[in-house]
């Protein structure tokens, strides 16, 4: 895969992204908290949606879309990392060579990996 230089103020985008994740998985959790578990400090179930969809399917479609919402912000994670550190992945490579038993690895490393392997 080729870098592409990033646009300017895309890790930006990217903390756009996950913020706005977060807060909508917030909601989400707000809901189910207040229709499962019956919340009195929320509000009502009845201002938690415009009735477009009935609840039963609300629910999983906003679960649906916290996953492609998760996945999306994955991807362009990964993506900006590759094209910040082109030689990130020959770096963690040559670690492994140096290290085969991993005694230098760190949680950073894990994550590191696990990201540019996509997993």
């Amino acid at each position: 895969m080729t870098a592409r230089p990033l646009r300017p103020g895309s890790s930006r985008l990217a903390w756009l992204l996950w913020t706005l994740s977060g807060l909508f998985l917030a909601r989400v959790l707000g809901q189910i908290l207040v229709v499962f578990l019956h919340v009195p400090y929320l509000p009502a179930a009845a201002e938690w949606y415009s009735g477009l969809l009935p609840y039963p399917l609300l629910l999983p479609t906003q679960i649906a879309i916290l996953a492609a919402m998760g996945w999306l912000n994955s991807n362009a994670t990964r993506e900006q990392v590759e094209a910040c550190h082109p030689q990130l992945a020959a770096l963690l490579r040559r670690k492994d060579e140096h290290d085969p038993g991993g005694l230098f690895s760190s949680d950073w490393h894990a994550h590191t990996r696990a990201l540019l392997e996509g997993e």
